[in-house]
């Protein structure tokens, strides 16, 4: 028995170190292409740590720039993107950085290619709008279910009006799944985990409520409910506080909305609550009484 547990243990972490090591980075350094007669502009600047791009467009209309082409990427994976950080500011309508997605044909059929871009309001897909200090991005792409690797990947930067758009060099990296692949490095855990978190705890506090408000309206276990009311209010405030240590600290928004929201339900809504309790167990305290006197009365 132990020789087969010791096996199986032993098996997980290779498939583990397997894994791990499918999922290493690859550097992506940027090589600029610009039409002809083009309005922009590129430039390259040292800084402490490393080479940035400096990309600049002087027109009002909206222009494109390829910034690497990778040809053959080793990637493995089903999921996988390209990570970086990016500083702008752009004067008009949003920019965006895309990656074009380059696959062979089936059987001989023609060549897909499919996109990933940054056109979300916030988050590591949120656009070029505005003006911004240096700040993480990624392009993620599912190639789960494609019948081949990619061949090639282009990286673009679109500009839909005038601005200025600073790149440090990327980063190629592949993930063993889709709640890693949408997960911002260093948060303190995945979009999946944070799903089962607010839908988990949401669903057991508020099953647990409803257990309360059941029996104060019955009149039972005042003691037993009145305290769990108390608790839960202290678990809300520390559900707060979590939430905007989080939020303080630059957690992205899967990671402390979930405790803000179950917060402010907990602490606010149980308050308030806790006062529906107290009248109903106030009414029936009252309806005993009247019931008692009721009695005591026919019995005289």
């Amino acid at each position: 028995m132990k020789y087969h547990l010791s096996s199986l243990v032993i098996g997980l972490l290779l498939s583990w170190t397997d894994t791990a090591a499918s999922v290493a980075p690859m550097p992506v350094n940027w090589n600029p292409m610009l039409p002809d007669e083009s309005p922009v502009t590129v430039e390259w600047q040292e800084s402490e740590k490393t080479r940035i791009l400096k990309v600049v467009n002087t027109a009002e209309a909206p222009i494109f720039v390829t910034l690497a082409t990778i040809e053959k990427p080793p990637i493995e994976s089903e999921f996988y993107g390209i990570d970086g950080r990016v500083k702008y500011e752009i004067e008009g309508a949003p920019g965006i950085l895309e990656m074009w997605n380059h696959f062979p044909g089936k059987d001989g059929g023609q060549p897909t290619a499919h996109f990933s871009r940054t056109m979300a309001n916030d988050g590591l897909l949120k656009n070029l709008s505005g003006r911004s200090d240096w700040r993480d991005y990624r392009l993620p792409f599912n190639a789960k279910g494609s019948h081949a690797h990619p061949s090639k990947l282009v990286i673009n930067l679109h500009f839909a009006s005038k601005g200025t758009v600073y790149l440090e060099p990327a980063t190629l990296r592949e993930f063993k799944n889709f709640g890693e692949m949408v997960t911002a490095a260093g948060a303190w855990w995945s979009v999946t985990w944070s799903g089962w978190i607010g839908g988990g705890l949401g669903a057991l506090f508020g099953c647990f409520g409803g257990l309360l408000g059941l029996l104060s309206r019955k009149g039972q276990a005042r003691g037993f409910v009145l305290g769990s009311s108390c608790v839960m209010m202290v678990i809300g405030v520390v559900f707060l506080l979590v939430g905007i240590t989080a939020f303080a600290v630059s957690q992205p928004y899967h990671v402390f909305y979930p405790f803000l929201l179950l917060g402010v339900i907990l602490s606010v809504v149980m308050f308030g609550t806790r006062k529906q309790m107290r009248a109903n167990y106030q009414a029936a305290e009252e309806r005993r009484m009247a019931a008692m006197d009721a009695i005591s009365s026919s019995a005289d």
